[in-house]
C-alpha cells in the first residue's frame, strides 16, 4: 500500500510540475521504457487523466512514441527507443 501511496503522490507531483511548465510554454509527454505503456513499439500516448490539472491545459498533451513533430515548418522524428537497452 505504501508503494501504491509514493507513486500516486510522485504523479500528483508530476502533474503539477507540467501544469505550471505549461502555463508558460507547450509541453507533449512520450512514453518511455518504464513509463505505463506498452513496452513494444509504438506505444500509445498516456493517459491524459493521469494528469488532470495538466490536461486542464490547451498547451498539454500526451503524445504516442514514436512521434514526429514539426517546428518551422521542419518536420523531425521522435522516439524513445526501447531496443537495445532503452533509452540509456
Amino acid at each position: 500500500m505504501d508503494q501504491f501511496i509514493q507513486s500516486t503522490e510522485f504523479l500528483r507531483q508530476l502533474d503539477d510540475f507540467f501544469f505550471e511548465l505549461s502555463t508558460h510554454m507547450s509541453v507533449e509527454v512520450m512514453a518511455g521504457e518504464t513509463d505505463p505503456a506498452s513496452y513494444a513499439l509504438p506505444q500509445k500516448a498516456m493517459f491524459r487523466g493521469m494528469f488532470p490539472r495538466s490536461s486542464t491545459l490547451g498547451s498539454f498533451s500526451t503524445a504516442s512514441n514514436p512521434l514526429d513533430f514539426i517546428v518551422d515548418d521542419i518536420k523531425y522524428p521522435a522516439s524513445l527507443s526501447l531496443c537495445c537497452g532503452g533509452g540509456h
